[in-house]
């Protein structure tokens, strides 16, 4: 599991812990639990988690971009939407860029 987290540190100047540099500002950073708990333990920090993010599923198959293809050029925005996050292959985000247009121009 990763968390993604807002650390603040209390000393001016800083420090590092768990492979990261810390400062009075701020800073957002995602970690494992190993690197979160190490976090937790330093009492120079303060640790908000803002967001559990779940592993990922690699069980299920992707499925080929024809297959992709054809539900992106028949969703809606919503469904649009879903298929649209995490992916990255080309033939798939051109015909994402597509449908948007066909969506978001009046007939």
């Amino acid at each position: 599991m990763k968390y993604l987290v807002k650390v603040t540190a209390i000393p001016e100047k800083g420090f590092r812990r768990a492979g990261f540099a810390f400062t009075r500002e701020a800073t957002t950073i995602t970690v494992d639990a190993d690197q979160l708990k190490q976090i937790q333990k330093e009492s120079l920090l303060v640790c908000q988690i803002l967001e559990e993010i779940p592993p990922v599923d690699d069980s299920k198959p992707q499925r080929n971009v024809a297959e992709t293809i054809k539900l992106v050029m028949a969703a809606d925005s919503a469904g649009l939407a879903a298929l649209t996050e995490g992916e990255t292959r080309k033939g798939v985000m051109d015909a994402i860029a597509k449908r948007t247009v066909e969506l978001c121009t009046p007939e």
